[in-house]
């Protein structure tokens, strides 16, 4: 089904993954969805930076194809933000439920700048401007002006 859409982003189907934070997409997924004809998104929010190169890598292993990466722009809540008893009815519900007293910390996710710094160097993006539309600002200011890496993209 050829629509501008389609045309502009270089696929063959009008259907675009949705990337799901957090492990659920994985680059398996996205290599198939692109390899039916969609677009592929990796989702670079929830996880670490090593997290983030190694799930581009194993997608570029994966399909020959270009594929997108979402990075979350939303700046983390700070502490100072968070209800100050939150922790004892945490820590009274970890007790009850015979949990360990604290969780283990999480590991520090991957920044915005970073996630974008990342999927730029990897050439993760399409070549089509408009699948790259989410990173305007950040994509000029690392590459001065170019696109997913290229000065001037260029459509199928």
């Amino acid at each position: 089904m050829r629509t501008s859409l389609t045309d502009r982003l270089g696929i063959a189907l009008p259907i675009i993954q949705a990337p799901m934070a957090g492990g659920w997409t994985m680059p398996a997924l996205v290599a198939a969805v692109f390899e039916a004809g969609g677009l592929g998104t990796l989702a670079g929010a929830r996880i670490t930076a090593a997290e983030l190169r190694e799930q581009i890598a194993e997608t570029r292993r994966l399909t020959a194809r270009p594929f997108g990466v979402t990075i979350l722009l939303a700046p983390a809540t700070p502490a100072e933000d968070d209800d100050p008893s939150a922790p004892a009815v945490l820590g009274d519900l970890r007790r009850r439920l015979g949990l360990p007293p604290e969780p283990s910390p999480a590991p520090a996710c991957v920044s915005a700048d970073e996630g974008i710094e990342i999927a730029l160097a990897r050439r993760a993006c399409s070549p089509a401007p408009a699948s790259c539309w989410p990173w305007k600002a950040a994509r000029r200011r690392a590459t001065g002006g170019a696109c997913c890496g290229r000065s001037r993209p260029r459509l199928r």
